[in-house]
């Protein structure tokens, strides 16, 4: 049988196994050699056009928040991209339902619902189907916060500020923690990952 890579460092032959622990490293080495390493390259001071890279860097890793809630779940998306979106939004988020709790809104679940939608909006859709975040977006950069979001009186998101290469991080990924468990869900998806990628730490955190 040929052999062909499968992630940046393992070939096919890494997945003969069935094991789950095989099938987790694939999948850490595919998300940071494919992806997230080289959105840390256009962040970093070597990339001498970073200050211009914050929607390439988005592009990278806005595929991240489906697809980790796909794994945690073990189940697919299809069809239910927002739902898995908003989902994935929480896990790269841990603090946002505390944050939210925090302001004293009269329901938190609902402006947890309305904060994943809007980034869904407006900057996932937007970057896929437009090629280009929509209009309550702004790319920000220099030692500013990673996200930031601004509502009116009413509690709707006016604007969402993103520095894709500030220098804070984020106080957990679900890519920071490793939950090795037995496979369920759907075939293609036959890891309930929490997280599969151990060192990984994504650059956003939203603060108020």
């Amino acid at each position: 049988m040929d052999l062909y890579y499968v992630s940046p460092h393992f070939e096919s032959s890494k997945l003969r196994s069935g094991l789950l622990e095989d099938k987790i490293d694939v999948v850490e080495d595919q998300m940071t050699g494919w992806l997230f390493d080289h959105a840390r390259f256009l962040a970093s001071p070597a990339n001498p056009n970073a200050q211009h890279a914050g929607f390439a860097i988005l592009s990278i890793i806005g595929s991240y928040f489906e697809a980790i809630a796909s794994y945690i779940r073990g189940q697919s998306s299809e069809s239910q991209s927002l739902k898995f979106f908003a989902y994935g939004f929480v896990e790269v988020f841990p603090t946002l339902p505390l944050w939210i709790e925090q302001q004293g809104v009269p329901n938190p679940q609902k402006e947890l619902e309305t904060i994943a939608r809007e980034y869904y909006k407006e900057v996932r859709c937007g970057l896929f189907h437009e090629a280009m975040t929509r209009g309550r977006v702004v790319i920000v950069s220099g030692d500013l916060d990673p996200l930031q979001m601004y509502f009116d009186t009413s509690r709707q998101v006016v604007r969402i500020q993103i520095n894709p290469v500030s220098p804070h991080r984020c106080s957990r990924s679900p890519f920071s923690r490793v939950h090795r468990k037995a496979p369920i869900g759907l075939p293609r998806f036959r890891g309930r990952v929490v997280s599969c990628v151990r060192r990984h730490r994504l650059t956003l955190e939203l603060h108020g």
